[in-house]
């Protein structure tokens, strides 16, 4: 008997709206070779296993990982994936929002209609303000700017829109398009990648 773990993908019915009409609703999990998706997913959650459509062998990795923590990691990658390709992904939603701080301008050369940093988040804005402000930010993961910090004045909402981006490559696209376009119109700004 072969042992080791798998990732699979298996399609959910529309209980919850697609994203995108085209590209449906997605689980996916990691499984003990030799396990059946539909046996396991019962008896962890009943009204989940009712929602599944098929399993989606299209759409799995054939590899069959020695570890569990593997297959985690293949199954983190492949969810990312999915979601880049607009499938909504139950339990792997990570949602981007892009931000505006307004800066202290002072010793600022010439900050025109005002002195901002612009950055990209898929932690709520609050939370992500607040470490920039308290400066508890892991550099090791280049998860925030030094140029923030102490010179964090307040969030500026009224210059950048609600919008909710489902990939890290798309909210940093719209976090440089608003850095460019606060520049245009004169503000100075920091950050924008």
């Amino acid at each position: 008997m072969t042992r080791g773990f798998v990732v699979t993908v298996v399609e959910l019915d529309d209980a919850e709206a697609r994203d995108l009409p085209d590209k449906e609703n997605l689980l996916v999990r990691v499984f003990k070779v030799g396990q059946v998706a539909r046996d396991v997913l019962a008896a962890q959650n009943a009204e989940l296993t009712s929602r599944i459509v098929r399993a989606r062998d299209d759409l799995s990795p054939d590899t069959v990982f020695a570890t569990r923590a593997r297959a985690k990691a293949r199954r983190k990658k492949l969810a990312r994936q999915l979601r880049n390709r607009g499938h909504s992904v139950l339990g792997h939603d990570e949602w981007y929002r892009v931000y505006v701080i307004e800066l202290d301008a002072t010793g600022s050369q010439d900050p025109g209609l005002g002195y901002v940093y612009v950055g990209e988040t898929s932690q709520s804005v609050e939370d992500r303000f607040e470490q920039h402000r308290l400066g508890k930010v892991d550099w090791s993961k280049a998860s925030g700017s030094r140029r923030v910090g102490a010179k964090a004045i307040r969030l500026r909402p009224d210059l950048t829109d609600t919008q909710i981006y489902r990939s890290r490559s798309a909210s940093r696209a719209a976090e440089r398009r608003l850095a460019e376009k606060l520049r245009n119109i004169g503000y100075q700004v920091e950050g924008g990648h």
